[in-house]
């Protein structure tokens, strides 16, 4: 799970999104993202689905699956309790060395 999480951040600071917050919660082999995207931003909600095609793609054979859901600001829907906020994704830096995404 963690080479999941850590190709998914590889990705999301490839792609450079803006978003108000993101969270994630994981069990078994299944990665559930919560992302706040500003209001009627599109460009950032189609990277994010983005993201989730190449990592879906990437890890299909091995089980795992990431699946991504988007809020916009004024939805004003608070994220669950069980997830855990990515604070900022680029301090997971250490994730990041062996990260071949878009390889």
């Amino acid at each position: 799970m963690s080479d999941l999480i850590s190709t998914y951040i590889y990705g999301f600071n490839q792609i450079s999104i803006d978003l108000v917050s993101i969270s994630y919660f994981h069990f078994d082999f299944h990665l559930l993202i919560w992302a706040v995207v500003h209001n009627y931003d599109r460009e950032s909600k189609e990277k994010l689905f983005l993201v989730e095609n190449i990592i879906n793609s990437k890890y299909a054979e091995s089980g795992f699956r990431l699946t991504t859901i988007i809020m916009e600001e004024n939805d004003k829907i608070l994220v669950p309790s069980e997830f855990k906020y990515f604070k900022d994704l680029s301090f997971q830096n250490q994730y990041l060395k062996n990260s071949d995404l878009l390889n």
